[in-house]
């Protein structure tokens, strides 16, 4: 029984690899045929193949570089933006200037006076381990 499964087993794969074979990315429908006797028409279907493969390069390239130009384009834009909003940042920070911290008072000796302890308790910080 073991044999007949690893048997079958063995056999789909197979089937599955010659399948993966067949299929291509490019299916070839340009591609000169075997069978094709008349040598005029072998010739011109070879030079219509080249002729797609060129023009087909063409418009990839073009893409490529239409591509190239708006990720340019894109990264300049942001750049732009992170500027005009650090500069709007820095006005309202202009606009509304931060409270500067009080100095401690120190007495003639040079001693700093006692601080104030503030009246709610901090949670001890738990360290895992």
């Amino acid at each position: 029984m073991k044999n007949i499964i690893l048997a079958l087993f063995l056999m789909n794969l197979l089937l599955a690899t010659e399948k993966k074979e067949q299929i291509k990315k490019n299916d070839g429908f340009l591609k000169a045929k075997p069978y094709i006797q008349n040598e005029e028409l072998r010739s011109k279907l070879e030079n219509l193949r080249k002729e797609f493969e060129i023009q087909q390069k063409n418009i990839k390239n073009d893409y490529h570089n239409k591509i190239e130009t708006l990720k340019i384009e894109r990264k300049n834009e942001m750049k732009s933006l992170r500027n005009d909003f650090a500069s709007r940042r820095d006005m309202l920070f202009k606009k509304y200037p931060s409270k500067k911290r009080k100095k401690i008072m120190k007495d003639f000796n040079g001693e700093k006076s006692t601080k104030v302890e503030s009246e709610k308790k901090k949670t001890p910080l738990i360290q895992k381990k």
